[in-house]
């Protein structure tokens, strides 16, 4: 987990500002965005897609997300070749949320349509 340091950054506060700006709107589109989207948005494809750093900072953005508006907005970062989050998000939301991922593609499915869902009446920008 990022420690207090970093997160107090202006980096790591910029970065998490970029990452929910990316994700409201993948959300208004009813789209997905890839962890090598967000390597490039965010971080102008300095941080590896599959860091820790961009792990810790979609799971700091989640609970924000999870707390005001009750959705897993991180559902709708997805791997380039299977279309669903990777192994980790799975244990993210069993063991965070409680979510069943006893079938990853159908857990999924259910998340990404709550963050769909959420932000359908928002206009896209």
């Amino acid at each position: 987990m990022a420690g207090p340091s970093r997160r107090s950054s202006e980096r790591w506060i910029n970065a998490k500002r970029d990452l929910l700006e990316m994700l409201e709107q993948a959300a208004r589109e009813r789209a997905t965005v890839t962890y090598s989207d967000v390597s490039v948005r965010v971080f102008g494809g300095t941080v590896p897609a599959r860091s820790r750093y961009i792990m810790d900072l979609l799971a700091e953005v989640d609970e924000e997300v999870a707390l005001e508006r009750g959705i897993i907005i991180a559902s709708l970062v997805v791997r380039a070749d299977s279309g669903i989050p990777g192994a980790g998000y799975f244990t993210f939301i069993a063991s965070r949320f409680g979510a069943d991922v006893s079938d990853p593609r159908a857990a999924w499915e259910v998340e990404a349509e709550r963050v769909w869902t959420a932000y359908a009446s928002e206009p896209s920008q």
